[in-house]
């Protein structure tokens, strides 16, 4: 039976439900009522988002609408099993005119609204029943995963249209008509027109500088929304983990969860936003638990970017504890579990190569050599690499060392021929 939470409604719930429960002169049995969610799922819908993607959305309301679906369900509405074969069930046309909102709002121009789509698309693959989560789990991937994109133009978000890029090819053009008048500008200055000239520059340069100021706005807020769109595609797969019985579910969510890479790839390597790494490492530590099959021809990178981060100084202890939790994670990718052992022997190579230089000149040589020829110690013909990139020369010298210190003492007990 569902009890009532003790936690305290998030702002504007109750004013909310209180305008749902006058929509009509029915009588509600109670709080268990499935007509509640749906008066409130309709309140949502006429009183929260904008009718058009262009329209601005309130964005004090944004946590209220959350806390509305996830803290009273009302997505998870029953439908009316008298009125689905007549295709005129009230709950299930809510649901679809909710869904069908929040989906055309991803596309929308103004970054604001696509951040605020972000978060409730979040909220609404987390509180779907989970046959809609089947039926439209690629709808929203394809849409969220648009977002991830790089938008090669001057401040496009993922959002942006024809129209906003024939707006920005047409400031490119008057830039580069200015940086024309600014020559001209400096050429007539050397003729004796100084003044007119420096003043154009100085115009001329005032402007550039405004420009430069909205491209890294418009940067700021693509990023805004490329991090909620992360945040809802952890939301969606966290949904996803949960249906993996379905055959079919598990075998193209694992195919779209593998996509993801290059996308995260790109914004964890080109920021240095704590919020963003969080955000990508959170997301894909989930995906390695859920869909470790999905990253296996990509763990090298993985691997790479994460130690790069590791070995920045700059890296704040949160993202270096996450980074932590998911190299461990890496060698369920492969399926193999000698991989492991693999992994942690390369960790130890490196954390000796460290110790060794720290503790140079105090302890002896001989317990040096013996434990990294127990380190060393493989079934595989080739070279064990160690974790860190860096500590492969070291690992190479000490080796050749070993071998030519090995072959002497050979050669000294067989006599020189």
């Amino acid at each position: 039976m569902h009890q009532v939470r003790s936690q305290q409604p998030p702002p504007h719930s109750t004013a909310m439900a209180s305008k749902a429960l006058m929509m009509d002169n029915d009588v509600l049995s109670g709080a268990q009522d499935p007509r509640l969610r749906l008066r409130l799922l309709q309140s949502l819908l006429t009183s929260f988002l904008p009718v058009t993607p262009k329209d601005p959305i309130d964005m004090g309301r944004v946590r209220g609408a959350v806390g509305m679906l996830r803290e009273q369900h009302v997505l998870a509405v029953e439908p009316d099993w008298s009125a689905v074969g007549s295709g005129n069930d009230p709950r299930r046309k809510a649901v679809d005119a909710w869904c069908s909102r929040v989906f055309a709002l991803l596309a929308s121009p103004l970054p604001a609204n696509r951040w605020a789509a972000c978060v409730l698309a979040g909220a609404t693959c987390a509180e779907s029943t989970p046959q809609r989560v089947v039926d439209t789990y690629a709808k929203w991937w394809g849409r969220l995963a648009a977002l991830l994109k790089v938008n090669k133009t001057k401040g496009g978000g993922g959002g942006a249209g024809k129209g906003e890029q024939q707006q920005q090819q047409q400031e490119e053009g008057k830039e580069e008509g200015e940086e024309e008048e600014e020559e001209e500008g400096e050429e007539e200055g050397k003729e004796g027109k100084e003044g007119r000239g420096d003043g154009r520059g100085k115009g001329k340069g005032k402007e550039r500088a405004s420009g430069k100021g909205k491209e890294q706005s418009a940067q700021q807020d693509t990023m805004f929304v490329r991090v909620a769109a992360a945040a809802a595609l952890a939301d969606l797969f966290s949904r996803l983990a949960t249906l993996s019985h379905v055959q079919s579910v598990r075998k193209e969510a694992g195919t779209l969860a593998g996509k993801l890479w290059p996308f995260l790839a790109e914004m964890m390597g080109g920021s240095e936003s704590s919020q963003a790494w969080s955000v990508c490492l959170s997301l894909l530590s989930l995906l390695l638990r859920s869909f470790p099959s999905s990253f296996k021809h990509h763990v090298p990178a993985i691997e790479s970017l994460l130690l790069a981060k590791l070995a920045s100084p700059s890296a704040p202890s949160s993202i270096v504890h996450s980074c932590c939790n998911l190299l461990v994670l890496l060698p369920r990718a492969s399926g193999d579990p000698s991989l492991w052992s693999a992994f942690m022997r390369r960790l130890l190579l490196s954390v000796h190569a460290d110790l060794d230089t720290l503790l140079s000149g105090f302890e002896d040589a001989s317990v040096r050599s013996k434990a990294l020829a127990t380190l060393l110690h493989s079934n595989s013909a080739s070279l064990p690499t160690p974790l860190v990139p860096e500590h492969r020369h070291w690992i190479a010298v000490h080796c050749t060392k070993e071998a030519e210190g090995q072959q002497q003492q050979d050669t000294g007990g067989q006599g020189t021929v």
